[in-house]
């Protein structure tokens, strides 16, 4: 059985201070907090080609990992809060797999992860590792999400707070996809 999912990762950083300058992306919200946007976060680019975002699975082998755009798929209802593009993944043995974008600094703060899913046969949670001067700093949402099928669309969602600044961090949206 294949076990297909989209992503719609709209996936924003959302800071409950300013970041510091020399980040890319970076605007006020309506609410006055101030977002990171990460890279491409709609997935409209080119995935193989600018070096945005990376792909890290626990094998290559009978996968398949492509934007998509919804309206290739007319049975598709896309959820409200869905650009016109997303993330596909198919692992057909099963397996997991990162997402993972890359930034060169964090400010201490708060911040919020949010995608939007759909799908079946896997869990996902979203990440986020970084260094202080102190070490390695690692969080992720404690509970994968159960996908529950096509266009049942779901809000995966991962608060955090950062104690010390942080350097080389790395955004991860993690799969763990059955085989059955």
């Amino acid at each position: 059985m294949k076990r297909v999912a989209s992503v719609a990762l709209a996936t924003v950083l959302i800071a409950t201070q300013f970041v510091p300058g020399g980040m890319k992306n970076v605007f006020a919200s309506e609410d006055g907090k101030e977002k990171v946007v990460l890279g491409d976060e709609t997935f409209s680019g080119d995935l193989w080609g600018d070096g945005i975002w990376t792909i890290t699975p626990s094998s290559w082998d009978n996968t398949e990992f492509k934007y998509f755009t919804y309206a290739e798929d007319t049975w598709m209802v896309p959820d409200e809060n869905c650009t016109e593009t997303g993330f596909k993944f198919w692992m057909g043995e099963g397996g997991d797999f990162y997402l993972s974008q890359t930034l060169e600094s964090l400010e201490a703060g708060t911040y919020e992860l949010d995608s939007i899913v759909m799908g079946s046969g896997a869990t996902v949670k979203l990440e986020i590792s970084g260094k202080t001067e102190e070490g390695e700093y690692s969080d992720a949402s404690k509970a994968g999400t159960s996908l529950e099928g096509y266009n049942t669309w779901q809000k995966v969602n991962h608060t955090f707070s950062v104690e010390e600044d942080l350097t080389d961090v790395t955004i991860s949206f993690y799969a763990e996809v059955s085989a059955d």
